[in-house]
């Protein structure tokens, strides 16, 4: 029948997710937040520039301000912190989580893994010459 879902106090509601559809995210405008579709209230703490649906595995990328990027759970615990250059550095990550039976990585983990799988950066190479001007003999 025709009922209310969730109230229509939100600027915009994301579709709910085929696999999880007990939890959707609302935007207030500024942020997206996650609700609990059976409550109305706050699934969990937390408020993000950008997210996308939980994934069969309850699991969905979100950013910060900075476009950094990162992976929660349905429970809003972080998978991966929001450390990632982007979101198939995101996917990869995961990949390689699963390859390595990883559950969550630390920030230093999730820093180390972008740093090491960026392509800007692996760009670089240690062939410069330092010009002979540039000495202090």
């Amino acid at each position: 029948g025709n009922h209310t879902v969730v109230d229509c106090r939100w600027a915009e509601i994301m579709p709910l997710s085929e696999y999880h559809p007990d939890v959707c995210w609302v935007h207030n405008g500024n942020k997206w937040s996650a609700l609990d579709v059976a409550t109305g209230k706050a699934a969990f703490g937390g408020e993000y520039h950008g997210v996308t649906n939980f994934n069969e595995n309850g699991l969905a990328i979100v950013n910060d301000d900075l476009n950094l990027y990162g992976c929660i759970n349905k429970s809003g615990e972080v998978v991966i912190p929001m450390r990632m250059g982007s979101v198939s550095l995101v996917m990869s990550c995961l990949d390689y989580m699963n390859a390595n039976k990883l559950e969550r990585l630390s920030d230093i983990e999730a820093f180390r893994y972008n740093l090491n799988n960026n392509p800007v950066r692996n760009n670089y190479r240690l062939s410069h010459t330092i010009d002979n001007s540039m000495w202090d003999y």
